[in-house]
């Protein structure tokens, strides 16, 4: 799910959970420009308390799994220790790391010590995402992280054989 209304999040969260889903996931990591203008997406990570309260909700709507999609931090990796204890402290279950800040889109390489800070922290299985762009750069990512695996979005875009080097 993406948005930052809070009754249209557990509304749809409560029509889900009719269906045979595997879980429920919170995306914090969209970096496009419209969606961060609307506070949605990575633009909530602009506001901690804003993303504790909707966590801490949803967290307690949601009987079944539930996973955040997250980047370090809006204007900094330096935001993702703060954001790190919110996770922790609503035991989701599963955190997926774009290792970039929303700020940094997909200009810099990824920060793999802070999704290695997750694996270390977090309770939950923690997925590396980010610069996936081919299956060296994958293992190389998820030897650095010791993440429980990997998220390939852009990169199987671009090479849908990605898995077939």
């Amino acid at each position: 799910m993406i948005g930052r209304d809070l009754p249209s999040l557990i509304h749809t969260a409560n029509e889900l959970a009719k269906f045979p889903i595997a879980g429920i996931d919170l995306n914090l990591g969209c970096p496009a420009p419209i969606v961060c203008r609307k506070d949605a997406g990575g633009g909530l990570l602009r506001n901690p308390e804003t993303v504790n309260r909707l966590i801490g909700s949803l967290r307690e709507a949601i009987s079944g799994r539930f996973t955040v999609k997250t980047r370090l931090g809006y204007h900094s990796e330096n935001e993702f220790p703060k954001l790190l204890e919110i996770f922790r402290s609503h035991a989701i279950d599963g955190l997926t790391i774009h290792g970039r800040t929303v700020l940094e889109r997909y200009q810099t390489p990824v920060h793999p010590d802070f999704v290695k800070m997750a694996v270390e922290t977090m309770a939950c299985p923690v997925i590396a995402n980010g610069n996936v762009i081919d299956v060296e750069t994958g293992l190389a990512y998820f030897a650095k992280t010791a993440a429980a695996g990997l998220m390939i979005g852009r990169g199987a875009i671009r090479n849908p054989w990605i898995f077939h080097s």
